[in-house]
């Protein structure tokens, strides 16, 4: 399984109610072989809240 599909897996179902897209950059997208180390990063646009109408 490659990093993007682990990724998939285990975060967009927890997301899916919330945001409307989400992008993974910098070294963890570009790496061949991510370490430990390697940090993901994202950009994530959210749907409109759903809270209280004044908040």
């Amino acid at each position: 399984m490659d990093r993007f599909a682990e990724l998939e897996e285990k975060i967009v179902p927890l997301l899916r109610p919330y945001v409307k897209r989400i992008a993974i950059y910098g070294s963890y997208a570009r790496a061949k072989r991510p370490t430990i180390a390697t940090s993901i990063s994202s950009w994530i646009s959210s749907l409109p809240t759903r809270g209280l109408p004044w908040a």
